[in-house]
């Protein structure tokens, strides 16, 4: 099983390192005097422990699922159940209440039963640090939730990566046009992409890459 890591992008911003075996995205974790936000929760069990040094012990627990493959979600119900403050049932769905919200697009929710779904684009001001989570076009995965957090830092997930089917990889043309589009207005110089190192890239780098792929289609 792979080891994983607790790497500081800086004051207050870090990410759990990916892992390969179990296949685990990175977890973002952005740290505020009473809340803390989680940019997807990844799939390694000791993702659980890591968080428990970050120190999410009495705060408020805001998580941004990025996709729904398992990698991205897998620890979601055992967060929900270590740090959970209520539950309640609506139509048979149970919603986290008061301590854990949860943002993810309508996909992802039809996976998870729980949160609420990003269906426009949201901008949160939580005093400690500016949140933009948006509706990301996405090759790789059907209702792709990105995040900005300052104007500083995009949250991707795997949303610039190809379709798999089998063992066959490939683009939609026009669908990577509509995300080339979509990054284009986003300005935040970082761009960071789950299970790359490093994972901060300049946007410029990241922008010339898939456009360069796009190219090739």
């Amino acid at each position: 099983m792979s080891e994983l890591n607790i790497i500081e992008i800086e004051h207050g911003i870090s990410y759990i390192t990916p892992s390969e075996s179990p296949l685990s995205s990175n977890v973002v974790a952005i740290e505020g005097s009473d809340d803390i936000w989680l940019y997807d929760v990844g799939n390694h069990p000791d993702v659980i422990e890591h968080l428990k040094e970050i120190n999410c012990d009495g705060k408020n627990i805001n998580i941004v699922l990025s996709h729904f493959y398992l990698d991205h979600i897998g620890n979601l119900d055992k967060i929900c159940g270590l740090w959970k403050n209520d539950e309640s049932q609506d139509k048979g769905h149970p919603q986290i209440k008061d301590r854990i919200k949860i943002y993810q697009g309508k996909y992802t929710y039809k996976h998870t039963n729980k949160g609420e779904i990003v269906s426009d684009d949201m901008y949160i001001d939580a005093g400690f640090h500016k949140f933009h989570i948006f509706q990301l076009p996405s090759c790789h995965s059907k209702g792709s939730v990105a995040m900005e957090v300052d104007g500083r830092y995009c949250f991707l997930g795997d949303a610039l990566y190809p379709a798999t089917k089998g063992p066959v990889r490939e683009y939609n043309k026009s669908l990577l046009k509509e995300e080339i589009n979509a990054l284009e207005k986003i300005k935040a110089p970082y761009f960071m992409l789950s299970h790359k190192e490093p994972f901060a890239r300049p946007k410029n780098v990241v922008m010339a890459w898939i456009e360069k792929i796009y190219k090739g289609l």
